[in-house]
C-alpha cells in the first residue's frame, strides 16, 4: 500500500477520527503547518474530512489538509509556509450566494441563565413516568 504526505495548512489543530476500533493511531492529529506520512486510503479519508469551508452555488470546497500528489497546490503551501487563517465557527460559504443570503450572520447559542426568581417556580419532583407492580 503506498503512503502519501499529508499537510495540514491550516492555522488551528485538525483531528480527524479513522477506525478507530481497528486502529491505534486514531485519531490522526495535526498541528498547523505539520505534515505525516499516511497509508494512501487514511490520507484520502482525512483529506475529504478536513473540510472547513463549502460553497454551495459552485460546489468547490476548501479543506485544511493537503495531500501531495492529490492537490495541486501542496507543493506552493509548504514552501510558503502560510496558514489559511481561521474560517468563523459557519462551514457555508456565501459569497456567490444573493446579497439577502450574505448579510446573514451566525450568531452563537448559549444555554439559558435561570434567574433565582425563575428557579423557585422550577418543580424539584421527578417526571418519570411510574409502573404499576
Amino acid at each position: 500500500m503506498p503512503f502519501m504526505n499529508v499537510l495540514n495548512r491550516y492555522s488551528e489543530r485538525v483531528e480527524i477520527q479513522f477506525d478507530a476500533a481497528n486502529n491505534p493511531d486514531s485519531p490522526y492529529v495535526w498541528e498547523p503547518g505539520e505534515v505525516k506520512m499516511l497509508p494512501q486510503e487514511v490520507a484520502i479519508f482525512c483529506r475529504k474530512k478536513s473540510t472547513v469551508r463549502e460553497d454551495p452555488i459552485t460546489g468547490k470546497q476548501t479543506r485544511a489538509l493537503l495531500v501531495e500528489g492529490v492537490d495541486k497546490e501542496y507543493g506552493a503551501v509548504q514552501a510558503s509556509g502560510e496558514f489559511m487563517p481561521y474560517r468563523g465557527p459557519e462551514l457555508l460559504d456565501r459569497t456567490n450566494m444573493d446579497a439577502a443570503a450574505r448579510d446573514i450572520t451566525y450568531l452563537p447559542i448559549a444555554n439559558p441563565q435561570i434567574l433565582a426568581v425563575e428557579r423557585e417556580a422550577v418543580s424539584a419532583g421527578s417526571h418519570a413516568r411510574r409502573v404499576a407492580d
